[in-house]
């Protein structure tokens, strides 16, 4: 049981959620994951110097109604099911967000670990994290 969690714990480090339907200007704090309408979606890497074309690491973001996931070279890491798993385990999990109509704000916490993430979109179809651009899908 202890490896499990310890792997867990690990596994978060490396992928990377909330709650509230509410879509502008909420901040909560949950066990639960709830991305913004305007984000829900895949996104994936960008770069217009390649004229239009993804990526080929095929890397980028999935936000569902309930969940959020990394994808990295093809491979999604979702968020939903670990967070489930380690509430089972009596692991503390914590989901804070932070909602706008051009902004999403992402703040997921397991045991002692925190990963954040922070999102703009500047179209209907791009959205920038860390300098990077992102395309929908």
């Amino acid at each position: 049981m202890r490896k499990s969690f310890f792997i867990l714990t690990i596994i978060f480090l490396f992928i990377s959620c909330s709650s509230s339907d509410n879509d502008s200007g909420v901040s909560s704090s949950s066990t639960k994951i709830n991305p913004p309408n305007w984000i829900r979606g895949t996104w994936m890497m960008y770069d217009d110097s390649l004229q239009d074309e993804i990526i080929s690491l095929n890397s980028g973001f999935q936000f569902k109604k309930d969940d959020f996931c990394s994808i990295i070279m093809s491979t999604y890491n979702c968020n939903k099911e670990m967070i489930k798993q380690m509430n089972k385990a009596g692991g503390y999990t914590k989901v804070e967000e932070d909602k706008s109509e051009d902004h999403y704000y992402l703040n997921i916490t397991i045991v002692h670990q925190t990963v954040s993430y922070e999102f703009d979109r500047t179209s209907s179809n791009m959205i920038i994290y860390n300098n990077q651009a992102y395309k929908k899908q």
